[in-house]
């Protein structure tokens, strides 16, 4: 009897059901082109490009409504990429903020004006995210939000990191920022004047203007 148990080969099979959520990944450029004022709030103060996105991210909602669906995580770039937070799925029954997980325990808000500070020198905005795309390809991503002003100035070309999201099926919004006209930008370029004059000469400076 047992050798015939044996010929059948009998097999115990246990499934398990492990639901994973779909990721939605916010990318903000951070570089310093990001401070430029190009428009005024109601109160008639210069407003930067990046003020609506933390205004935004500060008011909750629109972050929130994401978060019934999706993971969310949010991440700067300039000339390198950062996590700033990750904002798990919400519970439908129950209502929640956008709290970072190590800021969960005395229910902080983040501070979104500081975690997304434009400091960088650069905007690699073609090698941010391509590397974001390689590191979460794994991961049910639903899609990408960049949110830049489009002013690359360095690393690879936008178009080989897009390629890399179709391969990868991975949806790619963009969110422009900024005004579609060159800021002005002059300086002096060269001033010549006497090394030395007396009082009460007569003398001629020149200066130099490159706009």
């Amino acid at each position: 009897l047992g050798l015939f148990l044996i010929w059948l080969k009998p097999q115990w099979r246990t499934e398990r059901f492990e639901p994973q959520n779909s990721r939605l990944l916010i990318l903000v450029d951070t570089s310093l082109s990001m401070s430029l004022a190009d428009a005024s709030t109601m109160d008639g103060l210069p407003a930067s490009r990046l003020t609506p996105i933390t205004d935004v991210l500060n008011s909750g909602e629109w972050i929130n409504k994401l978060r019934q669906k999706h993971d969310v995580a949010v991440l700067r770039f300039d000339d390198s990429v950062a996590r700033v937070t990750t904002l798990e799925k919400l519970d439908p029954n129950a209502k929640d903020i956008a709290v970072p997980p190590e800021e969960g325990a005395d229910e902080s808000p983040l501070d979104w004006q500081e975690a997304l500070a434009p400091v960088g020198v650069e905007t690699r905005l073609g090698a941010a995210l391509r590397q974001l795309i390689h590191d979460e390809r794994a991961q049910p991503v639903s899609g990408v939000v960049v949110f830049s002003d489009g002013g690359q100035n360095a690393g690879l070309d936008v178009a080989s990191a897009i390629e890399m999201a179709q391969e990868a099926k991975i949806p790619v919004f963009t969110v422009g920022l900024g005004s579609d006209r060159q800021p002005t930008n002059v300086r002096i370029a060269d001033f010549v004047a006497p090394i030395r004059a007396h009082p009460g000469d007569a003398y001629t400076a020149t200066a130099f203007f490159q706009t």
